[in-house]
């Protein structure tokens, strides 16, 4: 589904938490994507590190429970990242992570 919209700037899913399931590594192949708010969602899984190979200034994943590992260290080299929101329990090295209570 995502594969197709190449245009795509921005996924803002917060708090939807009827959406289940891992976050698709496929949005690291999207040239345009900017921002992703998968924030207060029941996603699972691991942060996919191939989302960094998109041109992102903004990865919204705090308040997400079932999320499980860390950042990947790809994130950090990402020179338009500006903010990766990260809960308390998921370790991040970057110097763009925020860490939510």
């Amino acid at each position: 589904m995502f594969a197709k919209m190449k245009n795509l700037r921005e996924i803002s899913l917060s708090s939807c938490t009827d959406m289940k399931g891992s976050i698709p590594s496929v949005l690291g192949s999207l040239t345009q994507l900017e921002r992703v708010r998968f924030d207060s969602m029941d996603i699972t899984g691991t942060i996919p590190s191939e989302l960094a190979l998109a041109p992102l200034n903004l990865v919204a994943l705090a308040y997400t429970r079932y999320l499980i590992g860390s950042v990947p260290t790809e994130f950090c080299s990402v020179p338009s990242l500006e903010i990766i929101s990260v809960s308390s329990r998921i370790p991040c090295s970057c110097s763009t992570c925020v860490i939510a209570p």
